[in-house]
Parts: structure tokens; sequence; C-alpha cells
């Protein structure tokens, strides 16, 4: 039988969030073709009874594997418990053979080495994790890490037989430090129409502004914040939706100034999520210039249109530019402070869309017709098995 084992280094299972999509995206598209999914996840130590606890309650057409994975700065004890990785992961492969190894970023390609000489190693790269480290540690310059990193992700292309980009903007970046990407596939973040049939607009007869996802420090939810207390200075017809499982008390001196009944936050499932993101209006990602952005591959943009919910973006956001045209399904600022100009304009779209919710409804569900999971996973898989 066809199988794959699916290896994501730093996984924490206990946590509904981008990596997570992505991941039931794939445990999904391989499934749906006939493959036995093993999925190797493997969080920081700290996470791992959490994550391993989560495991019994995950969608049932995967194996579900948690493994602690464990980070050091001294690279005599790293290297240490990465030769402990590589021989665990090395013995499940040896045990399940599977017909490809599913890697999800560097480290997990680097930790599937010794496996990769003896079975199919397919390099999924989702970030720019030199720039990822940079912002999560608050570093203003490259560091000895950031170099190490860029220096995993060529070593990752040169062990893989096949690569994934969630975009070309990442597969550019990879190619100018020298990454060697064969037989590359750029597969998006994309929706699942299915989960957004039957859902309904909004009927509350303020404009809902919303943000649905994490709470890292590059999806901007302060900005976000800030242009609905904007817009809100133009008409008091705006309302905030949040919809996070993390903690905002970061952000709660902002939300006051908002005013509590002019806001709501929501911790939802996976399954409630399609509901909810049809209740807003709009939906804003905004994002900062920086390459971790400009490669990216927001779900939240495809999902936003399956659920009939234009955009307000940034113009450093992601793979935008693949589904949003603007002023049909979609704004686009400059920065992530949008000017007095673009505040006018923004106002003006999202009157527009509450005026004609129906018709904004139907045009943004027929722009993602074409970026769907099952249309990727279709041409993904028809490439590694040609």
């Amino acid at each position: 039988m066809k199988s794959v084992l699916y290896i994501i280094s730093g996984f924490d299972i206990s946590k509904n969030n981008g990596v997570m999509n992505r991941c039931l995206s794939f445990v999904n598209c391989f499934s749906s073709h006939g493959y036995k999914v093993t999925v190797l996840a493997m969080p920081h130590v700290k996470q791992f009874f959490k994550s391993n606890k989560r495991k019994k309650t995950m969608p049932g057409n995967a194996r579900w594997m948690v493994f602690p994975h464990y980070y050091s700065y001294s690279p005599s004890v790293l290297n240490l418990f990465a030769y402990v990785e590589k021989f665990f992961i090395l013995a499940k492969s040896c045990i399940i053979r599977p017909s490809y190894i599913l890697a999800d970023g560097c480290v997990s390609c680097y930790l599937s080495s010794w496996s990769a000489h003896h079975f199919r190693l397919i390099a999924n790269y989702r970030a720019d994790m030199a720039d990822e480290y940079l912002l999560l540690h608050n570093l203003p310059h490259d560091t000895i890490e950031t170099r190490r990193i860029r220096k995993m992700d060529v070593n990752a292309s040169k062990l893989a037989k096949y690569s994934i980009c969630v975009s070309t903007n990442l597969k550019d970046y990879l190619l100018s430090i020298g990454a060697e990407l064969k037989n590359n596939f750029i597969f998006p973040c994309c929706a699942d129409l299915q989960r957004f049939y039957g859902v309904k607009q909004n009927a509350d007869s303020r404009i809902i502004v919303g943000y649905f996802g994490g709470t890292s420090p590059w999806q901007c939810i302060s900005q976000v914040i800030e242009l609905v207390i904007s817009l809100r200075k133009i008409s008091n017809d705006y309302k905030l939706l949040l919809l996070c499982s993390g903690d905002l008390t970061e952000f709660q001196g902002k939300l006051d100034v908002l005013g509590s009944e002019n806001y709501s936050v929501r911790s939802l499932s996976s399954a409630e999520m399609p509901s909810a993101v049809a209740s807003m209006d709009v939906s804003v990602a905004l994002r900062s210039d920086r390459n971790l952005n400009i490669v990216s591959s927001p779900t939240k943009l495809s999902e936003s249109l399956a659920a009939g919910v234009p955009l307000i973006v940034s113009r450093f956001c992601g793979d935008y530019k693949d589904i949003i045209t603007e002023g049909v399904n979609g704004v686009v600022t400059n920065d992530i402070y949008p000017t007095e100009k673009e505040l006018l304009m923004i106002d003006s779209f999202c009157r527009k869309v509450k005026s004609n919710r129906q018709l904004y409804f139907e045009t943004c569900r027929a722009s993602v017709k074409q970026r769907t999971q099952a249309l990727y996973s279709d041409g993904f898989i028809k490439m590694i098995e040609s």
C-alpha cells in the first residue's frame, strides 16, 4: 500500500493554528489519493505532554505520533539530541517503509537526512525561517543562527527528490540563497470550499470588520485594532470581531480605547470557524515589509474569500496578488498603517460591501474556485507519481 511519513518539527498539535491547517491539508491530500498517512509531530519538550494527549482526538485519516524535539543554544548538546531524533526517524522509516517522507521545513529535513538516503524525501517549504527567527527573538540583524538556518534550507534542497513552496515568492527567495529545488511544486495555502457551504452572511446592521488567526508578531493584530479605531472616527457603524485562541492581554489597552461595546473576541473550534468568518463583512490581513511576510501564503486569504468575505490587505501580505482584484474582492493598502486617503477608500469599499452583500459574497467565492485544496492536491500527486 502507498504510504507517507509526514514529519513536522516544532509542531504542537494541541494548538489550532496555521501549521495545523497546512498539516491537515496535506493529510487530506495524501489520504484522499489512497495513501496511508503517518504524522510525526515533534513539539518542543515543554509542549510534549499536552501535544501527546491531544493526538487521541486528531482526525482518523492519519496515524498520529508525537516525539519531543529538543533545542539548545549549545552546538554539542543540540547535535547530541539531533542524533537521537535522526535515529528515531530512521527507525520509524524502516518500519513504515513509506513511499515518501514529507518533511516540513529545513529542521524536519535535517532530522530526516539519514532516512533520505533510503526513501524519497519531499521538502515542504512554507516560510522564510531565518527571518521568522529574527522576528520571534526581536533581533535587528543576521546572527550565526539565521545563517545556519539558511544553510539548512540549502542542504535540505540537495537531499530532497521533490520540493514544495507555498508561493512563487518563496521559491525565488530560496533560489537566491542557493537552494536546488528539484521537481518543485507551488502549493499555496488553499481553501476547502466544502467547509463553507451553507454559511450565512452577517445579519448585523453594523459593519463587522474581522480578524481570524494566531497572535504571532507578524500578524499585526495591534494594527488591525487601530484600523477599526480609525474607521470609527469616520463612522460609528464599525465593530471589530477577533477570532483568536491566543493570549490578547498585550492588546487590551487598545481594545479599551475601542470600547467593549465595539468589539468581541471568540475562541472557536475548527468546525465553528466557517460560520464565524462568514459573519464578517470584511476580513483584515495586514503584514509589514519583511521577507517572512512577502514569501508567505496566508490561509486566511483563501478562507475569507471562500466564506464570501472580501479582504483588506497590505501589499506585503504574501501571494495576495494571485487571488485579490483591488476594488472587486478586496482593498490593498501601501503599508500596515493606512493613510487618510486609504482609510476613506476602505470606508467606501466597506459600505459598498454592506449594501451589496450577496453580490460580494458570490464574487469572493468565485475568485477562489481555482485555488482549492482538491485541485492543487490532484496536481501535486500527479507530479510525484509521474
